[in-house]
């Protein structure tokens, strides 16, 4: 009798360690869907922000010529202004002094 319960029991933890190791396959191959699945998604939120810093940077570069674009209407605004100021004083002094005195 002890031999047939001891028997019996082994039979019993066999099976249980059976169950046991395909839960263990089961978990491990889900385990390793999500690691997929966090590795694609790692690899689209990389190339995501690898678009993003390409848009970033052609939006900096397009600022940069913006601001020259700026700073050369500026600069053309201020060599009218005085030229015009230059022009009108020359004329003021000319005809201040080409005048005949009385």
């Amino acid at each position: 009798e002890a031999l047939q319960e001891s028997r019996t029991t082994l039979k019993r933890l066999a099976e249980f360690s059976q169950e046991q190791q395909e839960v263990l396959a089961k978990r491990q191959e889900q385990l390793q869907q999500v690691h997929d699945h966090l590795f694609e998604n790692s690899k689209s939120m990389l190339a995501a922000q690898e678009a993003f810093e390409a848009k970033q940077a052609s939006m900096f570069v397009a600022l940069d010529k913006l601001f020259a674009l700026h700073n050369a209407m500026l600069l053309e605004s201020r060599v009218i202004k005085a030229f015009f100021i230059y022009f009108l004083s020359i004329f003021v002094i000319y005809m201040f002094t080409s005048t005949k005195q009385t």
